[in-house]
């Protein structure tokens, strides 16, 4: 008999490909009454239980990981751990190949990080939630492989105000000009118009990079290459995973087409009078089932303003 807390964190584990400790004790109980030591002991306790199981591995320990140093190594499910992800989940797919390669994990850990660091700004904040988070297989399942996947889809809410984002995690192992070339699909991808069948609002693109230089060096070549035909169309933001640690969504980005950086959200944007502090009872967006994990977002039968609508806000 799987514990309910197990079972979470097998299903935390099936969502995200790969995490570690310390990521999997934020996503599973951050919202627990505890001290800090309390919730590194559940954690590893949990991991271990599913380790014995069989329904759990770890990957080795690296040195140099994706933000530096020696990294913790990475928690995957194994087929058995599959298993009972897609019995007990009915939004997780029934067959998925068990990935163990080193820079998938690295992509996965720092794309889990963007996650995170989304969801503690909105913890500090009355009125915010982090209402959908779908990670790249499950934006595929309804692109299809021929379009652009993004790494991740968000949708953040402030009071009344909604953040549609499409998440690019960026270890910087593609050139600057390969990175351009992956935002013109982009263009593409909007202008096949597939999106719009499980989505109202064009969501921003957000890009998060390991460093500072690497996001300024991104920026550079996509201006370069996309120039002024990209920027009324799509609005795409650069920055650092320390910065977006520190400063939340008031990190500041570089955005195509800008020369200085501007915060990702406005203060005024983020701004929540008291009567918008209650999230809506808008509908379950039919695609999504679970609130903050695999999303309850904007419902099918809203409609975005005119001059929102490839802006990510509405």
């Amino acid at each position: 008999m799987i514990s309910a807390r197990d079972l979470e964190a097998i299903r935390q584990i099936a969502l995200h490909r790969f995490v570690t400790q310390p990521q999997i004790e934020e996503l599973l109980l951050s919202g627990d009454v505890l001290t800090p030591r309390s919730r590194q002991v559940i954690a590893w306790r949990v991991l271990g239980r599913l380790q014995r199981a069989g329904y759990v591995r770890s990957t080795s320990r690296q040195i140099g990981g994706f933000a530096g140093g020696s990294s913790c190594p990475a928690y995957f499910l194994t087929a058995g751990g599959l298993r009972v992800a897609a019995t007990q989940f009915a939004d997780l797919p029934q067959r998925r190949p068990v990935q163990r390669a080193a820079f998938l994990a690295a992509h996965s850990l720092m794309t889990t990080d963007v996650e995170l660091a989304f969801r503690r700004f909105a913890r500090a904040h009355d009125g915010h939630e982090l209402e959908v988070w779908e990670a790249d297989w499950q934006i595929s399942l309804r692109l299809g492989d021929r379009a652009v996947v993004p790494d991740a889809r968000l949708v953040y809410r402030a009071g009344r105000l909604r953040l549609h984002c499409f998440v690019e995690a960026d270890l910087g192992t593609e050139g600057s000009r390969f990175f351009a070339r992956k935002l013109t699909r982009y263009l593409e991808a909007y202008r096949a118009g597939v999106w719009r069948s499980f989505l109202k609002i064009w969501p921003r693109i957000f890009v998060v990079t390991l460093t500072e230089g690497r996001a300024a060096s991104l920026h550079a070549a996509a201006s370069a290459a996309l120039g002024s035909a990209f920027g009324p169309l799509l609005s795409v933001y650069f920055c650092s995973v320390g910065a977006l640690r520190m400063h939340g969504l008031r990190a500041p980005c570089l955005t195509v087409g800008e020369k200085e950086p501007t915060p990702f959200a406005a203060d005024a944007d983020l701004a929540t009078r008291a009567e918008d502090a209650a999230p809506s009872a808008a509908p379950t967006d039919a695609g999504t089932l679970e609130r903050g994990r695999s999303g309850a977002g904007r419902g099918n039968d809203e409609q975005p303003r005119a001059s929102s609508e490839v802006d990510g806000l509405a």
